[in-house]
């Protein structure tokens, strides 16, 4: 069983991206501590408890020597909240539409790892995660070559995008790893400077406390008054990738080329329309073929949470 054996049974269960990322203590991984200690996590106390084991997959499971990183297209087929400005009650985030991603995914994952035990001349140790486990995600998935971590703290692919669910199994196979993804932002600040919030504090670093998504999904309390007009037309959004997607959208919609932003290296926005396109056809079919349909029930997505938090 070779990598490009294990991609391409990957692409047939309906991931749109895959790439290995060996099992090492990557240098971004310890900017999580000094984050923390900035206070940037808010009440998302879990990320303190499980610090040290985000700190490395080893801490997770010490036979890891590979990461199989895994992304999904969630360009669901909705209007973009810059179509529909002040037509619309509320702007749900594209990722919150259809059936539990958790769910989906999670099959998938499954399957695969159920095909690699097939394939396998030997017998081997294997954890799959998406979104429920201690792993930083987007660190792996930059080394197993699925893009880079742009200025607003999301992976950034260059044919499809930002908007992807990231997904990974850590497994104690020593695959070839893929050649790490190139930082491609360049001198560009379009996210930063559309930030509603000012979240995004500086390149590559994310204030929580002052993010929508930790505003509308983690914080427990009330959201302070001052944030509370950026976030009043806004349900269930993703930190980053909403203001990424907006600042783009907005400087091709003033006659400012995205090709000639001042970036070393800008997706062509026509192929990242196209390739989501397909994505989210694919995940529209795999939600109906793997879950019938259904949605999750509430204890299943507390099972879910609860995971995520351990």
């Amino acid at each position: 069983m070779s990598p490009d054996d294990v991609k391409q049974r990957a692409a047939e269960l309906g991931f749109d991206v895959c790439g290995i990322a060996p099992a090492a203590n990557h240098r971004e991984l310890a900017f999580l501590q000094e984050w923390l200690a900035r206070g940037y996590a808010g009440e998302m106390h879990y990320l303190h408890r499980t610090a040290n084991r985000r700190g490395d997959v080893r801490q997770v499971m010490p036979s890891a020597r590979s990461v199989i990183c895994l992304g999904t297209v969630y360009n669901t087929d909705r209007p973009y909240s810059t179509e529909i400005a002040g037509q619309s009650p509320a702007l749900i985030a594209r990722y919150a539409w259809g059936d539990d991603y958790h769910e989906v995914i999670q099959q998938r994952m499954d399957s695969l790892v159920a095909w690699m035990r097939e394939r396998s001349g030997a017998a081997f140790e294997a954890r799959a995660y998406v979104d429920t486990g201690p792993v930083q995600e987007r660190v792996y998935a930059q080394y197993a070559g699925l893009g880079w971590i742009g200025r607003n703290t999301c992976l950034i692919n260059p044919d499809v995008g930002s908007w992807l669910f990231l997904s990974e199994i850590i497994c104690s196979l020593s695959l070839d790893p893929d050649p790490p993804a190139l930082d491609q932002c360049g001198s560009c600040r379009l996210c930063l400077d559309s930030c509603p919030t000012g979240a995004l504090v500086d390149s590559h670093v994310l204030d929580s406390t002052r993010c929508l998504s930790y505003l509308t999904i983690e914080l427990k309390g009330a959201i302070p008054i001052a944030d509370r007009e950026p976030s009043r037309l806004r349900v269930r959004c993703l930190p980053g990738s909403l203001s990424m997607e907006r600042a783009a959208r907005a400087a091709a919609g003033a006659g400012q080329s995205l090709a000639a932003a001042p970036c070393v290296r800008w997706p062509d926005p026509r192929r990242i329309v196209a390739n989501a396109g397909r994505g989210a056809a694919t995940v529209a079919r795999a939600q109906r073929d793997d879950t019938g349909g259904r949605q999750a029930s509430p204890a299943q997505r507390g099972r879910l949470c609860r995971r995520n938090r351990r």
